[in-house]
């Protein structure tokens, strides 16, 4: 500033001197002859000298405007631009102030909304001399770009919140998600205290067997959270009955803005009013619904709620969908290993049995095999027994004879053949209607053979009872030659009884 000064004087200086010299020359050299020319010799070193002090003014007020314009740095309005001297360059002094404070106002401004501050006011410099409010295009601009700025801000931000809010409840989801009671409580409660709501609850759909009709499904309220607290809730919903079971039909989100006095029966108990606010979300995935989350508020719930809600029902949709999926196959599995249970319990209950019967074959093989044993015996003992055997049945009617028998009462097997042979016909005294005669008794009597001769005997009978049949087993025995013998016996003794009478006589005499 100093030398552009110091330029100014010598510069001015020297014209001056130049000037001056050449109006001095001119003097000496010129002839005044009239009062005319006199004054011009006056006033012409006037005139130049006061050229040269308004253009001294003139250069020194253009040089402010360009230090003025320089100076225009953005940081702050710290230099003004005045001039006083000079009426035609003032208006541009002012101008070119209102313009350092235009730039410095939309400097600190975008300053501030590069810093965060996106609620910076576009406001004139405080503490100066005058206040001149200045609408341009300019600031038009920036408010807008500000306005956009806040909107963009305001976006991030609720993109971050659903962001944030996804990721935590997917987390939640992969945490727990065995037990299905479980985790919708969590998932309720934790879904109510982010989004800021009153009361929430969670609905499971139900379906009995494998029909999936709608007479076999039905909805359940799983969970409930209200006023800072888990409830304790149970309800069932037809499908089509009330806003849930109409929202499941429809499979859209349901959002009402003036709910009914007595639609919400969860009260806070401090006598505030029931929520006005509903918003009911299907629990979809693939087009077909799993269950439906209820909320209720106070507060209309933003767009931004409603999207990161939509967004956790899919993946709710999904969790419960596996749970569902792992609860069948486990169930699948549990029924499998109990029928593989009962399917080796049954093999081993078989195994068992077929051992026993194994056993029991055997035994029955081992008592066949003595039977048939006991029953050769017993054939070879009545066909080699000395007596005669006859069996009969209750009736006195012969079923089978021993060759004993056959013998004694001189028969053929073809005289058996197509013959009612009766016991009668051979042994007198049997007598049918008193069998006892002989039962367990032996006694002596009368026996015909096939040709009517008579056979002394020895008759003994037993009586069996095999499979509710009675036979009769009727042993004789041939007693003729012992007969005779105590016939010769007696003969005998009669003789000696007369000889010892004789001797007894002779004695005598």
């Amino acid at each position: 500033m100093k030398l552009n000064r110091s330029i100014l004087f010598y510069w001015n200086f020297s014209f001056l001197v130049l000037i001056s010299v050449n109006v001095i020359i001119y003097l000496f050299n010129y002839n005044a002859t009239t009062w005319q020319d006199e004054l011009i010799l006056v006033a012409l070193p006037v005139l130049l000298l006061l050229y040269i002090l308004g253009k001294k003014h003139v250069i020194q007020a253009i040089i402010q405007i360009r230090h003025g314009l320089s100076d225009i740095d953005g940081d702050s309005f710290s230099k003004t631009v005045e001039i006083k001297k000079v009426e035609e360059l003032r208006e541009t002094s002012q101008a070119i102030n209102s313009i350092k404070r235009i730039v410095v106002n939309a400097t600190h401004f975008v300053k501030s909304i590069e810093d965060g501050d996106l609620d910076v006011s576009y406001s004139q410099e405080e503490n100066r001399e005058e206040q001149v409010t200045i609408h341009d295009p300019l600031e038009n601009a920036l408010m807008s770009m500000r306005a956009k700025m806040q909107e963009i801000a305001v976006k991030d931000k609720e993109r971050n919140w659903i962001s944030e809010g996804l990721t935590s409840f997917i987390d939640l989801l992969r945490a727990d998600n065995e037990d299905l009671k479980s985790l919708s409580s969590k998932i309720i409660s934790s879904l109510v205290k982010y989004t800021g709501v009153n009361q929430g609850g969670l609905f499971i759909v139900n379906r009995e067997g494998e029909d999936e009709s709608q007479n076999n499904t039905w909805i359940e309220l799983v969970a409930c959270y209200a006023y800072d607290r888990e409830k304790f809730l149970k309800k069932r919903i037809n499908i089509g009955e009330g806003m849930i079971g109409q929202t499941f039909l429809e499979k859209q989100t349901v959002h009402l803005k003036a709910v009914p006095s007595d639609y919400v029966n969860i009260t806070s108990g401090l006598g505030e009013a029931p929520p006005s606010n509903l918003l009911i979300v299907p629990l979809k995935m693939n087009d077909e619904v799993y269950g439906l989350i209820e909320l209720a508020s106070f507060k209309e719930l933003p767009a931004y709620k409603i999207e990161l809600i939509e967004k956790l029902c899919e993946n709710i949709a999904s969790t419960v969908s596996n749970v569902e999926i792992n609860d069948k196959t486990s169930k699948l599995l549990r029924d499998s290993q109990q029928q593989t249970e009962e399917l080796r319990a049954q093999e081993e209950e078989m195994r068992q049995n077929q051992e026993e019967m194994q056993a029991t074959q055997e035994a029955i093989q081992r008592k066949q095999q003595e039977l048939e044993v006991s029953e050769q015996r017993s054939k070879a003992i009545f066909e080699n027994s000395n007596d005669a055997i006859v069996v009969s049945d209750e009736n006195g009617k012969i079923s089978s004879l021993n060759s004993s028998a056959k013998e004694l009462f001189k028969i053929t097997d073809f005289d058996m053949q197509g013959k009612n042979l009766q016991v009668q016909q051979f042994v007198k005294k049997f007598d049918v209607a008193n069998p006892d005669f002989f039962f367990k008794k032996r006694r002596r009597t009368k026996a015909t053979n096939s040709e009517n001769q008579p056979v002394n005997v020895e008759v003994y009978m037993n009586k069996e009872d095999l499979g509710g049949v009675t036979n009769y087993l009727i042993y004789i025995r041939d007693i003729s030659k012992e007969m005779e013998k105590e016939h010769q016996i007696a003969e005998n003794l009669m003789y000696m009884d007369e000889l010892k009478a004789e001797l007894q006589e002779l004695k005598k005499s």
